[in-house]
């Protein structure tokens, strides 16, 4: 992994964690530039915007939990059993996925065009 990849890892894993904290709205890119301890023009090498960074964790965290979706599914051989598994990965596994969750369920986000077409994907 490059060197560039690897910032920009970081700084997904920490306004991760920042947005987890404080919501969309109320996470400045200021909060995200002093939480990988870098400045803020760092961050617009990588980005755009808050927006494209907000995109990007739960995009992430979108990932992982279709990942365990499919996990939990494929170790099932019942449609019955494997729709069980369907529904207790996701109770289990949406509280833990913060921003993934808010993506899905703050109606204030709903100006942002990746998170309407997130949302009629996972509804």
């Amino acid at each position: 992994m490059t060197k560039r990849a690897i910032l920009k890892q970081k700084i997904i894993a920490v306004a991760g964690k920042i947005f987890d904290t404080y919501g969309f709205r109320k996470t400045t890119m200021d909060d995200i530039a002093e939480g990988i301890k870098k400045r803020k023009s760092s961050i617009y090498y990588y980005f755009k915007s808050k927006e494209e960074i907000f995109q990007s964790v739960v995009l992430q965290e979108a990932r992982v939990f279709r990942r365990n979706i499919i996990k939990a599914i494929e170790q099932e051989e019942s449609p019955r059993n494997k729709l069980k598994a369907y529904v207790i990965t996701r109770m289990n596994i949406i509280d833990s996925l913060g921003n993934f969750n808010m993506a899905l369920q703050d109606k204030r986000l709903m100006h942002i065009d990746f998170v309407v077409r997130l949302k009629t994907l996972y509804d």
